[in-house]
């Protein structure tokens, strides 16, 4: 009779007899029956490979049995075991898996034969990829912050996209998630600040968000009669929802302001100084930003006036250098100072408007001064012309000849004297004794007349 099964199997109780006979060996085959076993897989459900290391709970009609891992094969096999009914329950698995909270079980009897088997599937945690790009171009966009939080969950942490514009989370617990842009990139607008999104077991989800860029302002200077770029100008350019906000910008030298990054909205743009030479535009324009857009606005200025004197010769009409103007406001305020050139030409350029006095101050040697002075208005945007002509300084020539022979005399000396034509005074000045040169001739300026 058989007193100790070997191990997992069960105790054959069985009285056995056999009889020995002298010169025979007397054989006994006895008969056990193996006890009922239990196998526990583990694999991935998306891969199919076996899953080592998962943690199992294993009951006996709700009596805990015991504690078990699966091997490196992903099983944990139980044998011997005594009839009844098996529930087992997943308890932990590696950071990467769900745990299979779902227990299974399986009834034992002392004649369940083979091994009873039980598959356990593992799905991977979730993968989320967040890809941030440009509405416009596709491009991607590193630098935005994101907040991600699960929804009735303790999960919440910030994150920035990479220089591929991506952030790339691994093993998230499954649930549904708000994805919050908290900061956009340099340069752009959030388009959508909060999303939700649900991710399950096995997921390799992709969600794209996109920014705008923010509006673009293109000022343009020109002068309004040629269409000519201007540098130099100043401009105060606000927000009309803030005016106490605001930015001041100069024209570059292509005539060109250009300030990228500017929020949505109205603006407010006013020129504060204008380039050299031209009348301020004292307008205030209105100009409307939209977000991906670049608005542009040309704002034209006029050229301030611009004098030019003429002196010609009034007998010849040949030009004069060197006659001196004094060019005035009328009011007294302005002066300047001009001489013309060999083109008998003075130019005064960029004054402001209002009427001048022109006033001839000099006159080079053998000219007579102009003592008229001449009244202009200068207006914006032209170049007005004023002439004047000077007379040579009369002379007298003396012609002495031989009244026969018509041969000219030297040194026949003569007097010169003036009469005023005052004819209350009778003034009489000797100009003195002048004698006639080999050509018989004297000539004699007049340095002052009446």
């Amino acid at each position: 009779q058989e007193t100790a099964p070997p191990k997992g199997y069960q105790l054959n109780n069985e009285l056995y007899h056999v009889e020995a006979k002298a010169g025979t060996v007397s054989e006994l085959i006895v008969q056990d029956t193996k006890r009922p076993s239990l196998r526990i897989k583990k694999y991935d459900s998306k891969t199919g490979e076996a899953m080592p290391g998962v943690t199992f709970e294993v009951y006996r009609d709700t009596v805990l049995v015991g504690e078990y891992k699966t091997d490196e094969n992903g099983e944990i096999l139980l044998y011997g075991l005594t009839p009844g009914t098996y529930t087992v329950k997943e308890i932990s698995v590696d950071d990467a898996h769900i745990v299979n909270s779902t227990p299974q079980s399986i009834e034992i009897t002392e004649n369940s034969g083979d091994t009873a088997t039980l598959i356990f599937l593992n799905e991977q945690k979730p993968y989320l990829r967040l890809v941030k790009l440009d509405s416009q171009t596709m491009q991607p966009l590193p630098g935005a912050v994101f907040v991600i939080r699960e929804i009735g969950g303790s999960y919440e942490k910030e994150y920035t996209t990479d220089e591929s514009g991506e952030i790339q989370l691994e093993k998230l617990p499954v649930g549904a998630y708000t994805v919050t842009e908290t900061k956009a990139p340099d340069g752009y607008l959030i388009d959508a600040a909060e999303r939700t999104i649900e991710i399950n077991g096995n997921e390799f989800a992709t969600f794209v968000f996109t920014d705008t860029k923010k509006p673009t302002l293109k000022l343009i200077k020109k002068d309004a009669k040629t269409g000519e770029c201007l540098s130099g100008a100043s401009f105060r350019i606000a927000k009309i929802e803030d005016g106490s906000r605001y930015l001041d910008r100069t024209t570059d030298t292509n005539g060109n302001i250009f300030i990228d990054g500017l929020d949505p909205g109205l603006y407010s743009v006013k020129e504060i100084e204008a380039p050299d030479g031209y009348i301020l535009n004292e307008r205030e324009y209105h100009v409307e930003l939209f977000p991906g857009k670049e608005s542009q606005i040309v704002i034209l200025n006029s050229e301030k006036p611009s004098l030019k004197i003429v002196k010609t010769d009034a007998l010849t009409g040949k030009p004069i250098a060197g006659v001196g103007f004094l060019v005035r406001l009328a009011d007294g305020s302005a002066e300047n100072t001009v001489v013309t050139d060999e083109n008998g030409e003075a130019w005064l350029t960029h004054l402001n408007e209002g009427v001048y006095e022109v006033i001839e101050k000099s006159v080079p040697a053998g000219y007579l001064l102009d003592t008229n002075s001449k009244l202009v208005t200068l207006e914006t945007g032209r170049t007005s012309v004023v002439r004047f002509e000077n007379y040579p300084v009369p002379s007298l020539v003396i012609n002495k000849v031989d009244s026969i022979t018509g041969n000219p005399l030297n040194g026949a000396r003569f007097s010169v004297s003036y009469n005023s034509d005052k004819t209350d005074t009778g003034e009489k000045t000797d100009l003195g004794a002048y004698l006639t040169d080999e050509n018989g001739r004297h000539r004699r300026p007049f340095l002052f007349f009446l």
